[in-house]
């Protein structure tokens, strides 16, 4: 008599949902100008690290929806300078006067739309950061 196979169950592929990732969310960052030193040319899509504790862990970053755009030499400085290292990454970031979270937030609100909704955030942006960065040395802005 054969003896009776068993069957192989398949599992469903766990993963992170989806509700905050968009890889073409973060093509559209990476066409725009870096948000610490206004550079354009390679840009990073930089997850913060530090905005939703649930979605991190172990060798995982962030969602999607908290990247903002930076370049290779601010992006190596979150994560290497040693200033940057001891102020945490979003008094680092506020010190430079981006406001991380802000940004990100009004960078996924333009999720699906064109690059020049983008360009807008970031305009918004830098001219919000010049304002902030001359409050913080007492010059009119």
């Amino acid at each position: 008599m054969p003896s009776a196979r068993i069957q192989k169950s398949t599992t469903a592929k766990m993963g992170r949902p989806n509700d905050g990732n968009d890889p073409k969310h973060l093509e559209m960052l990476r066409k725009l100008p870096c948000a610490v030193f206004g550079t354009t040319g390679k840009i990073h899509a930089h997850h913060l690290m530090r905005v939703d504790p649930a979605s991190r862990g172990m060798g995982k970053k962030n969602d999607d929806k908290w990247a903002i755009p930076l370049s290779p030499h601010a992006h190596n400085m979150v994560h290497l300078d040693k200033r940057a290292i001891e102020m945490g990454e979003e008094a680092w970031l506020m010190s430079r006067g981006v406001r991380g979270r802000e940004l990100a937030k009004a960078l996924w609100a333009c999720r699906g739309k064109d690059l020049e909704a983008y360009e807008r955030v970031i305009l918004r942006h830098a001219q919000d950061r010049i304002r902030l960065i001359g409050s913080h040395t007492g010059e009119a802005a």
